[in-house]
């Protein structure tokens, strides 16, 4: 593949798969004007993010084994389809429990997205060589949490939260004309399996009871989980507790996401030299600092919002290390079954997400701290996971990377 194309495909897919930061980053500055305009509670509004990762997750499991069967482009613009026409009828969603299930079919449409995305990287490359693709289209597909609750922000303020969907109908638009006109398809019909729901099942088992890819799958998983904990509560940790106005949230929430930019890049530099393994280990690593971080800032009156902030970001950034590597170390355990591989990989990872919501909803007591005890309960989990499975495994397995 020549530098140009290399790029431009780095470029393409970094947009398709911001469909999913784009869709709840954008969103989350709207979360009190929802909650408020459809006169519902605080968890209800939350279960619009958990609905939105369920849906993102089983769309993903969708996908992927459709895709190694027809091709990747179709089912993309399939999902694309999807996700732009349900964007357009939560603009127009009269009640709480009309969002919620929309925003199920808007994500189960927008999974396409990162699912196909991940496949079509492993259609042209190898395995470390993967990790680097996908870092490099991490940092464009970072831009959208940068933007996007800047602009969700605003849009509240000028506008009202509805004009954040009609704003997302819009770029489902602008990406089907994208996909139709610049993707070509990656994987030939000589090279598609002719899979059926039975033999479907079949190949996920085979992958859930591989110990090294289970390893990645929980680890990722539940890595996510802890990060959407962070998302989850973010707006009304920082609008409702800390006061920070919504048109500034984003800004604030920005200034955090750079973090994921920054060791994205890292990634990208140093994956090929350290290896995918270690670099998940040194995230992990990472992650587990911030944690403790914050829960010294949350005991003392020391820190602030300025301290939450830097600890948060330490939480939060090595997220895009370990997901990464994990999904990358994933894919060339069955090389065969990329498509279906990257659905499983995706799903459970906003399936773990999906946790989030419900167990901050137990812990709700207008206080940082049901964040705090979520985050470190499902970090330790994920590292615990990755240790047990994959570090202290010595077996490499047929297909995996060495």
């Amino acid at each position: 593949m020549t530098a140009p194309a290399y790029k431009f495909l780095v470029i393409m897919l970094g947009m398709i798969v911001a469909i999913g930061p784009l869709s709840i980053d954008m969103y989350l500055p709207g979360m009190p004007a929802i909650q408020e305009s459809l006169n519902s509670s605080a968890g209800q509004v939350q279960l619009t993010l958990s609905s939105f990762l369920i849906g993102y997750a089983i769309g993903q499991l969708i996908y992927g084994p459709i895709s190694d069967r027809y091709g990747r482009k179709p089912v993309l613009l399939s999902g694309i389809t999807i996700f732009a026409l349900t964007s357009m009828l939560c603009a127009v969603a009269s009640n709480i429990e009309t969002l919620i299930f929309l925003r199920f079919l808007q994500a189960a449409g927008g999974g396409a997205g990162v699912v196909l995305a991940r496949a079509i990287v492993r259609d042209y490359f190898p395995a470390d060589q993967t990790a680097r693709l996908l870092s490099l289209i991490s940092i464009v597909t970072l831009g959208a949490p940068i933007i996007a609750p800047i602009l969700g922000g605003y849009l509240v303020v000028w506008a009202g939260w509805r004009s954040i969907f009609w704003t997302l109908t819009g770029i489902g638009i602008l990406y089907l004309l994208m996909v139709s006109f610049g993707i070509r398809e990656s994987h030939p019909p000589e090279k598609r399996k002719q899979l059926d729901l039975v033999t479907t099942l079949h190949v996920y088992l085979e992958i859930v009871r591989h110990r090294r890819s289970l390893g990645y799958i929980l680890s990722s998983s539940l890595s996510a989980t802890a990060i959407f904990a962070y998302i989850a509560s973010a707006p009304f940790v920082f609008i409702e507790i800390y006061g920070v106005r919504p048109d500034n949230f984003g800004y604030l929430y920005g200034f955090i996401t750079t973090g994921l930019i920054l060791c994205a890049i890292a990634n990208s530099r140093l994956v090929i030299q350290v290896g995918l393994d270690r670099m998940i280990l040194y995230g992990h690593l990472m992650r587990m600092s911030g944690v403790l971080i914050l829960i010294v800032l949350s005991l003392s009156p020391a820190g602030g919002l300025t301290g939450i902030v830097i600890a948060l970001l330490l939480c939060v950034s090595p997220t895009i290390i370990i997901n990464i590597n994990s999904a990358a170390g994933l894919l060339h355990a069955f090389p065969q079954y990329s498509g279906t591989s990257s659905s499983i990989s995706g799903a459970t990872m906003f399936a773990g997400g999906a946790l989030s919501a419900p167990v901050l909803g137990l812990l709700h007591d207008n206080t940082i701290m049901p964040l705090i005890i979520t985050m470190a309960l499902f970090s330790l989990s994920s590292i615990a996971c990755y240790w047990w499975l994959v570090t202290l495994d010595k077996s490499t397995g047929p297909g995996l990377p060495d």
